[in-house]
């Protein structure tokens, strides 16, 4: 992790995220082949020098240095963030006119595997602006930044949620390492979990499944424990939702899906991050932003 000055720019990359409008009217299934839960072995190597480019370039934008951006973006750039210009010079543009002494980001969980090198931390814009949450996800190849995804919501940095969590804090502090068999059933886990639960409407048995009893839910307005789950979706309060995973990528015992959510009328982009131990979701956290209208994209990429 780099300091948290240089985290300001890629959580300031962070809004909006959102499918193109080809997806309005079709109805979000899960998929049914897994193959996005692998990491090429010739990718996973990669990880350690992925996280070094992402640091580099932390600091070439706290630091204003426009030239060696330029080196650290491919030519190509992909960016998600409906707000931005797509490119490099899109990056650009925006760092250019930020105030660094007034931005805030706060790293609080890097994620890295293979090509994905994945942020989630606390930001704010500017003083007195909203204070929010932020995932910022990063597609790194041959030594240069090539892709990026990113979602804000609107998240108190310190009000707490019915169980004692604000949105950024962890009941874990100790660090599990797990090799590649258990990665992939720990994605396979929440996949699963995610697929049955949202698309299934298989609720007491995915609970019961892939959820700790005790689990920890960090959500605004989720209470921990697997019973506190089961209460809210025999309340309806997850009827209308349906998921399209789209991403999933993972470190040791955590594991980040990044979905296309359809809630009734409503887009969203979500990210979901599940802390899997004992072969059990034992913490949950997510950010989700509605999706806006193709026609305020700055670029023709869509959110996904």
């Amino acid at each position: 992790m780099v300091q948290s000055k240089f985290k300001i720019k890629l959580a300031a990359t962070a809004f909006f995220a959102m499918p193109l409008s080809i997806f309005a009217q079709q109805k979000i299934i899960a998929p049914v082949d897994y193959q996005y839960l692998s990491v090429a072995p010739q990718e996973k190597v990669l990880t350690a020098k992925n996280q070094a480019v992402m640091n580099d370039i932390f600091g070439a934008l706290f630091q204003k240095d426009w030239d060696k951006i330029r080196s650290l973006y491919a030519d190509n750039y992909i960016q998600h963030n409906p707000d931005m210009k797509d490119g490099k010079e899109g990056v650009i543009e925006l760092f250019s006119a930020m105030d660094f002494t007034k931005a805030v980001y706060k790293p609080q969980m890097q994620i890295a595997e293979g090509p994905y090198v994945v942020l989630f931390g606390q930001f704010q814009f500017t003083t007195g602006a909203p204070e929010m949450a932020v995932v910022d996800i990063n597609y790194v190849q041959d030594g240069k930044s090539r892709e990026h995804w990113d979602m804000l919501e609107m998240s108190s940095f310190t009000n707490k949620n019915a169980s004692g969590h604000t949105h950024f804090d962890t009941k874990f502090t100790d660090k599990v390492k797990v090799d590649e068999k258990q990665l992939a059933k720990n994605k396979q886990i929440v996949v699963d979990f995610l697929n049955q639960f949202f698309n299934q409407k298989n609720f007491d048995n995915a609970t019961k499944k892939y959820v700790d009893a005790n689990y920890t839910e960090h959500d605004a307005n989720g209470k921990d424990g697997s019973k506190s789950l089961l209460m809210a979706s025999q309340s309806g309060a997850f009827n209308d939702y349906e998921y399209n995973i789209s991403k999933v990528i993972g470190e040791n015992d955590l594991i980040l899906t990044h979905s296309r959510v359809h809630k009734g009328s409503k887009r969203f982009a979500v990210v979901d991050i599940c802390r899997v131990r004992g072969n059990k979701i034992v913490e949950h956290w997510s950010v989700k932003q509605e999706i806006p209208e193709p026609a305020k994209f700055q670029h023709r990429n869509g959110m996904f």
